[in-house]
């Protein structure tokens, strides 16, 4: 106040401008952080797909013949240690890794996964970089599985 007793200083003023501009900026960037959250939860429950969780470690979805694939464990190296919990053999022709929807290894050989046996595969990137991460697997036209898993922690 003036030293009357009467308004506000220019000094005042000034600092309630301040005040509102820095409280509007504030009220924006919340919305617009929100709105960013919202999209990319879209994004993850639309490359998600449908997944069966099978525990705490792993994803699957029912694939041909009475056979499914599970990923044990994804190592921020880059490889995914895949388990064949069905009584077939998988043949792999094909083979994709997807990571958060883009496309990082195809295998043009062919392999199998046998029956309850387990099968390392390399995804040439390193896995679980971003806060959210998707990886699916393809074989040809057949998504085998699609989990998802959070930003993966440094070793010491």
């Amino acid at each position: 106040m003036k030293k009357d007793g009467k308004g506000f200083s220019t000094k005042d003023v000034i600092m309630i401008v301040l005040c509102v501009l820095v409280l509007i900026v504030l009220i924006l960037l919340l919305k617009q952080s929100g709105k960013n959250q919202k999209e990319e939860q879209a994004q993850l429950n639309q490359m998600q797909g449908e997944i069966t969780k099978t525990g705490e470690t792993g994803s699957s979805v029912s694939g041909k013949n009475s056979s499914y694939v599970v990923c044990n464990e994804v190592n921020q190296e880059g490889w995914l240690e895949l388990y064949n919990a069905g009584k077939q053999e998988i043949h792999m022709q094909e083979a994709a890794i997807y990571v958060n929807g883009e496309l990082v290894k195809t295998y043009k050989d062919e392999f199998s996964i046998p029956a309850r046996s387990l099968v390392v595969l390399e995804a040439g990137v390193k896995l679980g970089q971003e806060e959210n991460n998707v990886i699916s697997l393809v074989n040809g036209e057949e998504k085998l599985f699609t989990m998802t898993f959070p930003k993966l922690a440094c070793k010491a």
